[in-house]
């Protein structure tokens, strides 16, 4: 209930955190110098740092699938984490030279925004070896930069002002099915029930209803103010 949240507490790092994942009582921080922070979240009031594992290179995002944790730094890598003992975290696997941006698994499939060299999907049946099923790169597409999934849609955020749809119906054959073409500015996405939400350079964001993949329609926009105005502060 947004009318009763509550400011708990505010555990400070000393970096710059980029991403935040959650498992279990266990929160997992992206921090841009630090590598990734973790964090026992098992009393809300009064979290503390367990450990970290430093990498090479600043991280893009992170995101977690059962026990595995997926991390994609800025040489364009995929690292995958074994996170079932949160005091001996593994690497199990590296997907090398994919230019990755953000990652997406669903079931055994792994999909990838990998910037220039578009969609490339995944099986990660086996976490160890992870084999490439296929990739799209359509001409019409400039670099892909976030993904959200939803059914057998795939919603692709180019570097630019589209989204792009495509059908992942059959893996094998993956092709555009519409687009939204925008004069703004996009920077992330993310789907809720029939609805897309989309952040925009500039402080704003545009909601499109995606129940009908062939006919979406914007259906709200907000326009972020200056914080004084709105932020309690603490």
């Amino acid at each position: 209930n947004q009318d009763s949240l509550e400011f708990i507490r505010n555990n400070k790092t000393f970096g710059i955190i980029s991403d935040v994942a959650i498992k279990d009582k266990t929160a997992f921080l992206s921090d841009t110098y630090f590598g990734v922070r973790v964090i026992d979240i098992s009393n809300p009031e009064l979290p503390y740092e367990i450990g970290c594992f430093q990498i090479s290179g600043e991280q893009n995002s992170i995101n977690i699938e059962g026990n595995f944790l997926f991390l994609a730094d800025d040489t364009g890598r995929l690292r995958i984490y074994d996170i079932s003992d949160v005091k001996n975290i593994k690497e199990v696997s590296v997907i090398e030279d994919f230019q990755v941006k953000e990652s997406m698994v669903q079931d055994t499939l792994l999909f990838l925004s990998a910037a220039a060299k578009g969609l490339i999907v995944f099986n990660i049946s086996d976490i160890y070896h992870p084999v490439e099923i296929n990739r799209i790169k359509p001409a019409e597409l400039s670099p892909i930069y976030d993904i959200s999934i939803k059914n057998e849609f795939g919603f692709l955020l180019s570097l630019g002002k589209d989204i792009f749809v495509v059908s992942l119906a059959d893996l094998n054959n993956i092709f555009t099915l519409s687009s939204v073409d925008s004069s703004r500015h996009f920077y992330s996405l993310d789907i809720g029930s029939n609805y897309l939400y989309t952040s925009v350079f500039g402080g704003s964001i545009i909601i499109y209803d995606i129940s009908d993949h062939n006919d979406i329609k914007e259906i709200g926009f907000y326009e972020l103010h200056h914080p004084d105005i709105w932020c309690m502060k603490h």
